[in-house]
């Protein structure tokens, strides 16, 4: 069922792995030997330890059938980006290592994946201003460029300050290659030409800028150009960072109304969403705007920070209706 990738990894290390595919394998979810760092809808990571020392585990599974469907004949996440961690030695960029690959599928379909990196000595970020820290993710951006490589999710959080002062990258698994090398001998990519090395340039670099909240546009715009990511003049690089700002806060905002990390939503055709971590014990009230109210306040809570006022928020096909986290005035309320 599974194929472990061979790699040399000590025996008592292989002992705790297997029990955490055993685990997983049975459960579908993150062993409980890890800690929890992050999850989504069907990936989790965890952090754990290993005799050798500690590690990071991205567990996935597939219960969609669109998630089936999508990995039906591609390589699973953890093999996928176990590829790219272990060429960006050859990029000259800094990135876990990769201690384990397991992935399995039934009846022909996606049903489990895990990749284990070994823990990087991560820093504070510090002493650096915020134009300078953009600048180097913009290097390191150009450094995939240069050799042909698209990572099709590139902003902040993939970074990470190490001790000795460089940037690592991390979560690969949106990284795509434009080009192929003409020889299989040849030992790096070359490099892509033409429009795809344009449009990736400019996505890399507007998807950097969207989130350096702390650096004007304009700034922000002058340091890509400067780390040769984009052309300078290139203006479409701006039209195309308000365009991933609006995408993200319209992704941000409906995502109240799915199951995700911050909210439950049960039911199909009627059913309720609530905040996982807040109370819902006020009165009921029914009205044609709720739902204009629920993601209303989703908004002001993404925007200024504002603690929601509503806890739940059910919906049917007759009638919606929202409970109140304890109104204390007319003006909380509203």
């Amino acid at each position: 069922m599974s194929n472990p990738e061979p790699a040399s990894v000590d025996s008592r290390d292989r002992v705790v792995l297997d029990a955490w595919w055993a685990e997983f394998v049975a459960t579908g979810a993150l062993p409980k030997g890890l800690t929890f760092v992050q999850g989504r809808l069907i990936r989790a990571v965890g952090r754990g330890e290993l005799p050798s020392g500690p590690v990071f585990v991205k567990v996935m599974s597939f219960p969609r059938s669109k998630d089936r469907v999508r990995y039906l004949l591609r390589p699973l996440p953890a093999a996928h980006e176990a590829t790219w961690l272990r060429g960006m030695s050859y990029a000259k960029i800094p990135a876990p290592t990769v201690v384990e690959v397991r992935v399995a599928r039934r009846f022909g379909l996606p049903f489990r994946s895990m990749l284990v990196t070994r823990a990087l000595p991560v820093v504070p970020e510090s002493g650096r201003s915020p134009q300078q820290v953009l600048a180097e993710q913009a290097r390191i951006a150009h450094q995939l460029l240069a050799f042909g490589l698209w990572h099709r999710d590139l902003h902040p959080g993939n970074f990470v300050r190490l001790a000795d002062g460089n940037l690592a990258l991390l979560d690969l698994q949106a990284m795509v290659r434009m080009s192929v090398p003409p020889d299989a001998s040849a030992r790096t990519p070359t490099l892509a030409r033409g429009g795809d090395t344009v449009r990736a340039g400019r996505d890399m670099a507007a998807r950097l800028l969207a989130e350096a909240v702390d650096v004007p546009m304009e700034v922000g715009l002058a340091v890509l150009v400067d780390a040769g990511l984009v052309a300078a003049g290139d203006r479409h690089v701006l039209q195309l960072t308000h365009t991933l700002c609006l995408q993200f806060l319209q992704k941000r905002t409906l995502r109240c109304l799915a199951t995700t990390t911050e909210f439950r939503r049960r039911g199909r055709w009627w059913g309720e969403c609530r905040l996982r971590h807040a109370s819902a014990d006020g009165p009921w009230t029914t009205g044609v705007d709720l739902r204009n109210a629920w993601i209303g306040q989703r908004l002001l809570q993404l925007l200024e920070r504002r603690t929601p006022v509503l806890a739940a928020y059910a919906f049917s096909p007759f009638a919606a209706r929202v409970q109140w986290i304890v109104p204390s005035s007319e003006a909380a309320q509203a």
